[in-house]
């Protein structure tokens, strides 16, 4: 799809709806989705179409849930 056609797109949705929302946020909220769901951070950049992996990190600030579940995976676990 098209920079111009996504544009297009969300201008439609907007009048429609009256919601206020943004391609940025729209693709916020993808990246965003893609960590928490599993997907690698090299992965994820090259769908972003990032040059340099270091721009796709602001989507690692995880929620607490994440943290949460990634604390059970500590080997030390199975043994309390």
């Amino acid at each position: 799809m098209s920079d111009t056609t996504l544009k297009r797109l969300i201008e439609s949705i907007r009048s429609c709806t009256q919601l206020r929302f943004y391609a940025h946020k729209l693709r916020h909220t993808f990246a965003t989705l893609m960590i928490q769901g599993g997907c690698d951070i090299y992965s994820l950049s090259k769908m972003m179409g990032h040059e340099d992996i270091r721009t796709t990190t602001i989507y690692l600030s995880a929620s607490t849930e994440h943290l949460k579940s990634q604390m059970f995976k500590h080997p030390l676990n199975e043994k309390l």
